[in-house]
C-alpha cells in the first residue's frame, strides 16, 4: 500500500534526520492511535518503540490492552498511569464542575496533563513523541492547544477520519477498535460526533469538496449535505489553533 509505504519513508526520515532511535506515543485504545502505533511496529523495531495509556477513566484500559497484544512489545515498554487524581486537584483548584463548557475545560486540562507526562517520558527515554491527529481534527481545530496536538512528528495527519480507518482496517486493526465511537474522552459518554452534530462520513466528505476540491459551500449544500454550513463555521472559528502563536513582524 503506497500510503503505508509513504509515511513509513517519513518516519525513517525522521528518525534519521534527529539521530533518534526511540519513539513514544499516547495510545487511547482509539483508531487514530492504534492506526499510527501499527504503523510505527511495522517501521521500526519494538524494542525502540514505548507506548503510554495516561487513563481517567478506568474503562479505557481494556481498549489500550486489545491494541497492544497482538503486537508483541516488551513489557517493559509499556506505561500504565492513571492521572485522575492530578485531574481531579487541579479541577478543583480552578473549580470546574459540571456544565459543558467547564466539562470542556476539564478536557483541556486532562490533554496538557498527558502531554506533560508523555513528554517528560520522551526525555526519561531520549525518544521522540509520535502523533495521532488526523487531517480531520486538524481543520476542524479539535484539539487541544499544547495538549493532544503536541508531537515532534506526525503520522496520519495528511489523512481524513475515513482514510484512517481504511488504513487501519488494511493494517487488521482488532474488530473491538474499529468499531468504538470515536472520542476524545473529555467525559463520561462523551463522542466526537455527538459532539460536533455531524457524522464524521459527512464531515470528511465535507471537507475534502471545501478543501481539496475548491468546492463553494452552496454546492455542498445542494449535494445533500445538509450540515455543511455548520462544519465549515468551526472549521473558521477554531482557525487561529493553527495560527498562533502570533509574532511581531520585524520592520
Amino acid at each position: 500500500m503506497r500510503q503505508l509505504n509513504n509515511i513509513q519513508k517519513h518516519i525513517t526520515s525522521v528518525l534519521t534526520r534527529t539521530k533518534k532511535k526511540n519513539v513514544i506515543i499516547a495510545v487511547s485504545g482509539g483508531i487514530d492511535s492504534a492506526t499510527a502505533l501499527y504503523i510505527l511496529s511495522k517501521t521500526i523495531p519494538l524494542k525502540n518503540i514505548y507506548v503510554i495509556h495516561l487513563y481517567y477513566f478506568d474503562k479505557s484500559i481494556k481498549f489500550f490492552e486489545t491494541t497492544i497484544e497482538s503486537i508483541g512489545l516488551p513489557k517493559s515498554n509499556i506505561l500504565l498511569h492513571s492521572i485522575k487524581d492530578t485531574v481531579d486537584v487541579i479541577a478543583s483548584e480552578l473549580q470546574i464542575k459540571d456544565d459543558i463548557d467547564k466539562k470542556i475545560r476539564l478536557g483541556n486540562v486532562m490533554a496538557r496533563i498527558r502531554m506533560a507526562y508523555l513528554f517528560d517520558q520522551a526525555k526519561k527515554l531520549d525518544a521522540l513523541v509520535c502523533g495521532t491527529e488526523n487531517k480531520t481534527e486538524r481543520l476542524l481545530g479539535y484539539f487541544t492547544r499544547f495538549g493532544d496536538s503536541a508531537s515532534d512528528f506526525e503520522v496520519i495527519s495528511h489523512l481524513y477520519k475515513s482514510q484512517v480507518r481504511k488504513l487501519a482496517c488494511y493494517l487488521q486493526i482488532p474488530r473491538e477498535i474499529l468499531e468504538i465511537p470515536p472520542t476524545a474522552g473529555l467525559w463520561e459518554g462523551q463522542t466526537d460526533e455527538g459532539e460536533m452534530g455531524a457524522t464524521y462520513d459527512e464531515i470528511d466528505k465535507v471537507l475534502e469538496a471545501f478543501f481539496d476540491k475548491n468546492i463553494e459551500i452552496d454546492e455542498i449544500e445542494k449535494k445533500g449535505y445538509k450540515n455543511a454550513r455548520k462544519i465549515l463555521s468551526i472549521v473558521e472559528c477554531n482557525k487561529f489553533k493553527q495560527e498562533v502563536p502570533y509574532f511581531v513582524k520585524s520592520s
